[in-house]
């Protein structure tokens, strides 16, 4: 399955570059505890720059997730 994710990674900028033309800069959210962390950021990488798109890769937002997540009552 996360292959398989990782191997959609070019389709999905190129489809935020169709769904919003104008815009150059596209965030993505990697979890960097996923397995297949640094093949979905090469495979991103390489499709932002085909495209000739930046991409901004926020990485800290599944820290704070996972720290606000251990503080709620089970």
């Amino acid at each position: 399955m996360s292959l398989i994710g990782s191997a959609l990674e070019p389709k999905r900028l190129e489809l935020a570059r169709e769904l919003v033309p104008e815009v150059e800069l596209i965030g993505v959210l990697v979890n960097p505890e996923h397995p297949d962390a640094n093949l979905q950021l090469q495979k991103l990488r390489k499709a932002a720059e085909i495209l000739k798109r930046k991409i901004d890769i926020v990485q800290s937002a599944f820290a704070a997730l996972a720290h606000d997540m251990a503080s709620l009552p089970a």
